[in-house]
């Protein structure tokens, strides 16, 4: 009976290891939206160079932030299925949250590191309409 309650137990982790990123981003799109209901109401004038800053890549503090998420429930899949005695299982439960956060990590440390870019408005050449 352990040993099912421990598989159960193994695979409610690793669901939540991939479905606790897509909320995190769920949450953060319902943030930039708030944030751009408030500006248009406040009757901000939006440009392209604007809505690019909401659009921008993940950065080095978002691969941060899901390597240690990822890490951070790998650990305690490994460890609890080791001191069952199901080595295997914590080999593949664990180890593959913990290959994807090592590689969050090793992209941080690593990686190609790229300016953001961001648009400018076109410059008035003393026309007006």
């Amino acid at each position: 009976m352990s040993e099912n309650i421990v598989a159960i137990i193994a695979m409610l982790a690793a669901t939540l290891c991939i479905l606790i990123p897509f909320y995190l981003r769920h949450l953060n799109n319902i943030k930039k939206l708030e944030t751009l209901v408030k500006l248009a109401e406040g009757g901000f004038d939006f440009k392209t160079g604007t809505v690019n800053l909401f659009n921008q890549e993940s950065g080095p503090l978002s691969d941060l932030r899901r390597g240690a998420i990822f890490i951070a429930l790998s650990l305690p899949i490994i460890v609890s299925l080791a001191i069952g005695g199901f080595y295997q299982e914590a080999a593949i439960f664990g180890g593959i949250p913990l290959a994807i956060g090592a590689a969050y990590l090793f992209v941080l440390k690593f990686g190609k590191r790229v300016e953001p870019r961001y648009e400018s408005a076109p410059q008035n050449s003393g026309d007006s309409f």
